[in-house]
């Protein structure tokens, strides 16, 4: 098991060094080491939440920062949304098209969250 995961280690990293990233998303660049990550990820993935779950202050940090991800993107009513820095510019743009403030998450730009 320990050598196949170092064999697809490598495969992804050497096919990362080779095509690099890439500038925009989708491209082969990217394409080509994410499929061999694939393997990796189901050859390794087992081991690694068996080892996270042998240390609890690793799995608390990993489930914080998972819940802090989450927490950006659960959508807030819009009167409290509104109120938040920076939020004045895009609650502007929905006055001026006439339109009612919608739920919002937290994040400005979810996609990239």
């Amino acid at each position: 098991m320990l050598k196949a995961t170092l064999l697809l280690s490598g495969a992804a990293l050497a096919a990362s060094l080779v095509f690099g990233g890439g500038t925009r998303h989708g491209t082969l660049s990217d394409v080509v080491p994410e499929l061999l990550a694939l393997p990796l990820l189901v050859v390794a993935g087992p081991a690694g939440l068996r080892a996270l779950f042998r240390q609890p202050l690793l799995a608390c940090l990993v489930a914080t920062v998972i819940g802090l991800i989450a927490l950006q993107l659960v959508p807030l009513p819009p009167g409290v949304w509104s109120v938040l820095p920076g939020r004045d510019t895009v609650a502007q743009f929905y006055t001026a098209a006439g339109m009612a403030l919608p739920w919002q998450p937290l994040s400005l730009s979810p996609g990239e969250t």
